[in-house]
């Protein structure tokens, strides 16, 4: 194989530069170990900040209690729940929770996968409650939900909380 002088000469400086590998990194590889620490930190301390708030989500929930929802998400928040509805900013919301909490019964959420970065969090989760409909019946929900979460100012507050059923959910 022939390599013009060209190749040659910017190969010899990525070599000299330090990219030697130019291979993919894991995320996190490229920080110094002392920084991997304080991520860490910054991670626990940030999930230890939330995890109250996430537990006043699923109270809120249980209690129907729609005005203390509302002051915890954004303005321009989005809300999907199991039914398949993308509603968005908090007046919607609104709205539709003013129509829907009463038929939630039971509601119960777990997180199952945490993450953060700067002004952002992230959660996935499961959750689980029974929808009552119209007809005295209803159906158990069961399935994942993601949830992100937004600090605007000094408080968190939910940016986007999205339920995806089962296939076995009823």
């Amino acid at each position: 194989m022939r390599v013009s002088g060209r190749w040659l000469v910017l190969g010899s400086s990525l070599v000299a530069a330090g990219f030697s590998g130019l291979t993919a990194q894991i995320p996190g590889d490229e920080m110094e170990r002392g920084n991997r620490n304080f991520r860490n930190e910054y991670l626990s301390q940030t999930y230890q900040d939330l995890k109250p708030l996430f537990e006043d989500w699923r109270e809120l929930h249980s209690k129907h209690d729609l005005k203390s929802l509302l002051k915890i998400i954004t303005e321009d928040a989005v809300y999907s729940p199991v039914e398949g509805v993308i509603l968005q900013h908090r007046s919607e919301i609104g709205d539709s929770l003013a129509r829907r909490l009463p038929k939630v019964q039971g509601y119960w959420s777990s997180v199952i996968d945490f993450t953060a970065s700067g002004g952002l969090a992230y959660f996935l989760g499961r959750f689980s409650y029974h929808l009552s409909e119209a007809d005295g019946k209803g159906r158990d929900m069961t399935g994942t939900f993601t949830m992100v979460w937004f600090l605007d100012g000094r408080n968190w507050r939910v940016r986007s909380y999205v339920e995806r059923r089962d296939d076995s959910g009823g």
